[in-house]
Formats: structure tokens, sequence, C-alpha cells
């Protein structure tokens, strides 16, 4: 977890037209608000803070909506931190006996969202997700992201993809029950 606390702390949120920023700002005012109450209402949950992005300011931007990166640990499946997405650089981790445990945990969400297995073995995460993962679309050992300096062309294409059906990932709102898709 250091590395990740690490990697949270550096964070490049700024001016989201800066070239090398990995993050801009959040919609709204009241959007930050929101994130930032989701932080406070997760460490009064009990899960622990290790990086604290409320307060993040940005030179020649301190009335805009930043929140910096944000890392909880010791969450658990009772916690909004766990069973709400914050739409903001939050991060939430929770230590499970085994692989089994965490699918099944990744298959108890309301939501049609993405998951992601982060994997070193490639061969052992696609049969753990063929056999378990029943939820929305899927991503294994290696997630789709836009990476810094891609900018507005990294984002159009990862649209123009999802728009196709060709990102791994995509978002859907239903769950596997009900197999319909927004992505076609």
């Amino acid at each position: 977890m250091p590395r990740l606390a690490e990697r949270a702390r550096a964070l490049k949120i700024r001016n989201g037209m800066e070239a090398d920023a990995e993050m801009g700002p959040l919609v709204t005012g009241a959007h930050k608000a929101k994130v930032e109450g989701y932080i406070a209402q997760g460490v009064a949950e009990g899960a622990t803070l290790v990086t604290d992005g409320r307060g993040h300011q940005v030179d020649g931007h301190e009335n805009g909506f930043y929140v910096g990166g944000t890392l909880f640990d010791h969450v658990t499946p009772e916690m909004t931190a766990f069973r709400e997405e914050t739409f903001g650089p939050a991060i939430g981790l929770m230590k499970v006996r085994d692989e089994h445990e965490a699918l099944a945990l990744m298959n108890d969400s309301s939501y049609g969202l993405t998951a992601s297995i982060w994997t070193r073995d490639d061969e052992r995460v696609e049969q753990l997700a063929d056999a378990e993962l029943h939820r929305g679309p899927g991503q294994a050992g290696h997630p789709a992201e836009v990476g810094p300096g891609d900018g507005l062309t990294g984002a159009d294409e990862a649209q123009h993809l999802a728009t196709r059906g060709e990102a791994s990932g995509g978002t859907s709102c239903h769950r596997p029950s009900e197999p319909q898709s927004l992505v076609s």
C-alpha cells in the first residue's frame, strides 16, 4: 500500500488543459462538495484515511473545483466508500481472504459499472473472470486508460471506441440477469 499512497499523493491534478495533467477539476462546486462529503463519510464510518484530497489547491485556480488523490484503507462492504461511486479521485482498499471472496464482492454491486482485476497471471485471471465475474463489462489483466498527455485526443478516441463497443471496458446499467448494455 505505501506505493499506492505515494501515487495518490503524486497524482497531477491541475488545469485540465495542461499537457501533463492527469486529472482536471471536478465539474461543479456542488460535485466537489459531494466528493468531499463522501471522504468525510468514509472517515465517520471507520475507514482509515491514508491520503486526504480535500483542500487541494491549484496555483492560479484557487477557486477551482479540485480534489486531490484520496486513498482509504480498511474499507468494509457495509461502508459507503465500498457501495457508492464518488466520481472523484478516491479509492478504497479492503483485504479479502482470497480471490473468490474478491470476485463475490465485485459481483455484489447494485451498479453495472466496469470491474477490473489486476494481476501478473493473465491465464488465471481469465479463468476467474470467465467463471466467477457475473456483472457489467469487465477488464482482466490490463485496464483501459487514457494516459497522461493524451488530452482531448485520447479522450475522444476512448469515447469513439466505447461508442463502437470496442473499448476494453464500457458502461452498463444492468445486472447480468438483465443482459442489456448501453454499448452496442
